[in-house]
């Protein structure tokens, strides 16, 4: 219960943010989902994380904030 509970307040988070901003800005955070699972499997589950783990979060964050200084910059 608590598992679909916390999917209906994304729902609604996520609607509250596409009403904010254009979807092509919105989007790609959804990526930051990835590190933040990682992270949190390391903390409860004692999952082991490796370099090309690390990598790959460093390369979601650098995407990432390229999109979000970039946002505004060049109408299209």
């Amino acid at each position: 219960m608590s598992g679909l509970f916390v999917y209906g307040l994304s729902f609604i988070l996520w609607l509250y943010v596409l009403s904010r901003v254009q979807v092509s800005y919105a989007y790609p955070f959804v990526s930051l989902s990835y590190p933040i699972v990682m992270i949190l499997s390391n903390v409860f589950l004692k999952e082991p994380l490796g370099k090309g783990l690390w990598i790959g979060v460093f390369f979601i964050l650098i995407g990432t904030t390229i999109i979000g200084v970039t946002y505004g910059r060049w109408d299209s």
